[in-house]
Parts: C-alpha cells; sequence; structure tokens
C-alpha cells in the first residue's frame, strides 16, 4: 500500500518536474511585466517592479523606474536610465527625455542634447518627437534656425494626423514664417485641428475669422473662440473675455465669466489676458475701481497702460494670438 503511494508520488514528481523544465526560466518566478510603452496607460506599477523588471533587461521598465527617479529628484539615475532605454528603441522615452531636458525644470535645460533627442524619437514609426522637434527647428533651439524645415515637417505631421501639428502649421502660414502669408492656408490647417478636436486648432480659427478682413465670418468665429477658451485654450482667452464683457460680436454679456477666462489667461503670462484684466480694474468693470492693481497688472506684460481701455470698451492690441503663447509641442 505504502509502495503504490510512493510510486504515485514519483510518477506526479516526474510530472512537475517535466512541466517546470519546458517553462521559460523565470516564468513561475513573476509575471509579465504589463507595459509596453513609458505611459503604460491604465496599469500601474511600483517602483520595486519597475526596478526588478529594469534590473532583468526589460527597457520599458528602465525607462519608467528612470523618470520615477527625476521626478522625485534624483536625476543622476535616472536620466542615464532614460537615455539607455532610448537608445534601445523606447521611442517615448526619448520624446519624454527631450521634454525635460527643454523645460530646464527637472533636469538642467541642455536644448542641444534635446534637439538630439528629440530628432530619434522622430524617426520612431509612431513619429513621435517630431512636433518638438519642428518647433526647436522654428526657434533654433539646440542648433541651426530652419523655419522652412520646420514648416515642412508640421504639414508633414499635419497630413498624417491632425492636432497641434496642424496648429503649428497654421500659425507659421498666419504670421509668414518659413513661407509667405497665406491665410487660406492657415485656415485650412486650423480647421483641420479643430474636426480632430484640438481646441487650439479651434480658437485660433476663430480669432482669425474675427479679425482677418478676408475671411470674416464674425458669428462662427464668436462662437469658436468663446467654446476654445471654454475647452482650455488659453490663447483665445483674452478675446472671449472682451466679448463676455461688453457683447462684443453678439456675445452674451457673463461679466463673472468674461473676468474668469482673462484671470486665466493672464495666469499663463498672455499679455492680452493680463491688459484686459488691468483695464477691467481700471475701469471698474465688475470689480472695485482699483487703478493700482491695474497698473501692475499691465507692467506685468510690458503694457504702456490704460491707453487701450475706455468706457466703450477694451481694446489689448494683437487680437490674434499667432505668437502669443507659441508653437505647442
Amino acid at each position: 500500500m505504502g509502495r503504490g503511494r510512493g510510486r504515485s508520488g514519483f510518477a506526479v514528481g516526474a510530472v512537475a518536474l517535466g512541466l517546470a523544465a519546458s517553462l521559460p526560466l523565470g516564468a513561475c518566478a513573476s509575471a509579465p511585466y504589463p507595459c509596453r510603452d513609458l505611459r503604460c496607460e491604465g496599469t500601474k506599477t511600483s517602483r520595486a517592479q519597475d526596478e526588478e523588471a529594469c534590473e532583468a533587461g526589460h527597457q520599458v521598465a528602465c525607462a519608467r523606474h528612470g523618470h520615477r527617479r527625476i521626478l522625485h529628484g534624483d536625476p543622476e539615475i535616472g536620466a542615464p536610465l532614460m537615455e539607455e532605454a532610448c537608445n534601445r528603441g523606447v521611442w517615448d522615452a526619448c520624446n519624454a527625455l527631450a521634454g525635460l531636458y527643454g523645460e530646464g525644470q527637472r533636469l538642467k535645460m541642455d536644448l542641444v542634447r534635446a534637439r538630439k533627442l528629440a530628432e530619434r524619437a522622430c524617426q520612431s514609426p509612431e513619429r513621435q518627437g517630431c512636433n518638438r522637434l519642428a518647433i526647436a527647428l522654428a526657434k533654433g533651439e539646440g542648433g541651426p534656425e530652419d523655419p522652412a524645415g520646420a514648416l515642412a515637417l508640421f504639414d508633414a505631421l499635419c497630413e498624417e494626423a491632425p492636432g497641434k501639428a496642424c496648429v503649428n502649421a497654421g500659425r507659421h502660414y498666419l504670421k509668414g514664417t518659413g513661407t509667405e502669408k497665406n491665410v487660406t492656408l492657415a485656415n485650412e490647417r486650423f480647421e483641420r485641428a479643430c474636426r480632430g478636436g484640438e481646441p487650439a486648432g479651434c480658437g485660433m480659427l476663430g480669432l482669425v475669422l474675427l479679425h482677418e478682413r478676408k475671411v470674416l465670418d464674425v458669428s462662427r468665429g464668436r462662437d469658436l473662440v468663446l467654446r476654445a477658451c471654454d475647452d482650455g485654450y488659453l490663447g483665445a482667452c483674452s478675446e472671449s473675455a472682451r466679448m463676455r464683457l461688453l457683447g462684443d460680436h453678439g456675445a452674451t454679456i457673463d461679466v463673472e465669466h468674461g473676468l474668469r477666462d482673462a484671470e486665466r489667461a493672464c495666469e499663463r503670462r498672455l499679455p492680452g489676458g493680463c491688459e484686459v484684466l488691468g483695464c477691467a480694474h481700471h475701469l471698474g468693470l465688475g470689480l472695485r475701481r482699483d487703478p493700482v492693481m491695474a497698473e501692475q497688472l499691465f507692467r506685468s506684460v510690458g503694457r504702456p497702460g490704460p491707453e487701450n481701455c475706455s468706457a466703450q470698451g477694451l481694446r489689448p492690441g494683437d487680437p490674434v494670438p499667432s505668437a502669443e503663447d507659441g508653437d505647442d509641442p
């Protein structure tokens, strides 16, 4: 009886050993690493998971571990981990690291390195980093200025997918940067971005329709600008504030909402927003009249003073913010 149990146990043990031998090395030790890219949407990993998977050679884990170390104030360890992952084909690590070097907050600013990383990311199948690279070309950051090359890259990206690249291409056509000014082409790019769900595209299109004589469409322009500000495009909020404070272009007067729009734009240091808010303080429009506060707001953005304010309206300069908030990465 005991011998039968022994044989049975031996057989089971042999089967178990056979199964273990057929499994990949380490399969019993831990589950597969769940992330395929740096963002790893819908999944959370711990620092220990990232570090363990990185030590096992998983480059996405190294990128995530490095990014976490940078965000927690340890760039000496984090940046090399991210750069190594970038060199091994984790393209969004290249793009994220380019942004960190370009912003100069978590890492010491290095525009040359940021541009090289953006170039590397732009070579990925997903074309990550190309919009950032085009902005560097447009501004001459980290290398020679090449506005025509920037526009060509923005346009190529816009053709592939509507989004911020379309907005940036539109701004270049509107300003005549890297090409001749062409409002029609600018609006085509803004329209494409707007239809793709990009608030900046709707806002820029609305501002052009309100202020460019050749393409005036006040009703649509008004609605686009108001909606874009509400949807988070702060470049439209100076104009939406003015419309809501005064009822310009047929907008419904809503002083509280208008002041909120101006405050949001001013917090972003957009000159038009601070100027509208300054005028409101100067005139006592929805606020207690406060010339001292008005003067501080004008000075904060280099505006001369209340010359553009009047009892009839607030007239901040440069209503179309083609350069006010710059190209979007």
